[in-house]
This record gives structure tokens, sequence and C-alpha cells, in this order.
């Protein structure tokens, strides 16, 4: 099922060209390269705690420099950017899921601060965390 997902959406984002077609090409191929993939992997269940640049280099193998540069060239951003893209995906799942407070939730998806987690939010949808909820 996830596999027709997958071509379902990049038939539809085929259809219609812009911004987002490069982004959806490099996901796609960030998900064909096998060491970044056991990183990804590493990432996902592990994106609560504090992830360190050595921690991911060496679940890739890679020396941290080599696997900076790899991560990069597959991924389009850096480790450090996509961990917290995991993060903020999670916390919306949680915001939409859940009534824990904001608090707990930017904690419980490994922000070290609260103002991290707003500031990030904030960044990466244009809203604050508490307004995103009061809209839900």
């Amino acid at each position: 099922m996830e596999e027709l997902e997958w071509a379902l959406a990049d038939t539809l984002l085929s259809i219609q060209k812009g911004s987002h077609s490069e982004k959806w090409r490099k996901e796609i191929t960030l998900n064909d390269q096998p060491l970044i993939k056991t990183v990804l992997s590493f990432i996902h269940e592990h994106y609560a705690s504090e992830l360190s640049l050595e921690e991911l280099a060496k679940a890739s193998r890679l020396s941290k420099y080599h696997f900076i540069r790899t991560f990069k060239e597959a991924a389009g951003c850096t480790p450090g950017q996509y961990v917290t893209k995991v993060r903020l995906e999670r916390a919306i799942d949680l915001l939409r899921t859940t009534a824990l407070d904001i608090t707990t939730i930017g904690f419980a998806v490994g922000f070290g601060s609260l103002t991290t987690f707003e500031r990030s939010f904030k960044k990466r949808y244009g809203c604050s965390v508490s307004h995103y909820r009061k809209s839900l």
C-alpha cells in the first residue's frame, strides 16, 4: 500500500511542475541510498533523544565530514535540519491527536527547550505552536 501511495504522489506531483518537483525527487533519491537509508531509520527511531553528528556518522559507518557531505548531497539539507524536520512532523502529529500541553510535546519530540521548539515550529510552519493548536 505504501508503494502505491508513493507512486500516486509521484504521478500527481509530476503533472504540475513547480518548486515541489525537485524536492520530491530528492526525497526519492534519499531513500534509494543504503547508507543514508540506515541513518534515516536511526533518526526515525531515536528522534526524541539527543542526536549528535558523531552518532549519526557512526550509524552510517562514514567519517563525520564524509557523512555530512553525502547526506547533504542526497537529502538537500544537513542532518541537523532533517532531524528538526522529523521532530516537527511528530510534534504536529501529537498536537493533532493528544491533549498534551505544548511544553510536554516539545520535550517529548526531542527539543532541548521550549524556545527552540517554538522558534523551529514558527520557521517551518509560519505560525506559533499555540496558534496552530487553536486552529485545529
